[in-house]
């Protein structure tokens, strides 16, 4: 019997960010100047111009080695004596990280559509940054309101 193990950093990254994240997030920015998704995700890896479209191209490809341990029954015959155990081996498998985002714009730089494809472990970072806040994507030019002030009414305030 053979038993891998799952690369932890896969399962770790499972739970934060989700295709559906990069989905969405990339959805609500269409219609938006090509700066909304530059303000999520850093300057585009790289433009061209396709048929008249603006194509901007966000990417990353790297491969990681990741910890592997395999296990497996044994048994055999040794000096007459009949014997039964298992055999644990750790090693390591190359495994390939990538993602390519690209959204496609009019000639006003507004952002007509998009498609993105990738595995999670190189969209992770992407998906962390589309992925909308717990109100709903926010729009360019709405200001994050950030943590709530603690009200001084009552404390300190003489005014009352």
């Amino acid at each position: 019997m053979i038993k891998r193990l799952v690369p932890i950093a896969v399962v770790a990254l499972s739970g934060c960010a989700t295709f559906s994240d990069i989905d969405k997030g990339m959805a609500a920015l269409v219609g938006q100047p090509i700066s909304a998704a530059e303000a999520r995700l850093g300057v585009a890896s790289s433009e061209q111009q396709v048929g008249g479209k603006h194509v901007y191209v966000w990417g990353r490809d790297f491969n990681m080695s990741m910890p592997t341990t395999n296990t497996s029954s044994v048994n055999g015959t040794v000096n007459g004596h009949y014997y039964r155990g298992t055999v644990t081996t750790t090693g390591s498998q190359q495994v390939n990280y990538n993602c390519t985002l690209r959204f496609i714009t009019d000639q006003s730089d507004r952002i007509i559509s998009y498609d993105w494809q990738g595995n999670l472990g190189g969209c992770y970072g992407y998906g962390s940054a589309l992925k909308p806040a717990k109100g709903g994507p926010v729009k360019p030019g709405q200001e994050n309101p950030g943590p709530a002030q603690p009200s001084t009414r009552g404390k300190d305030n003489k005014d009352g």
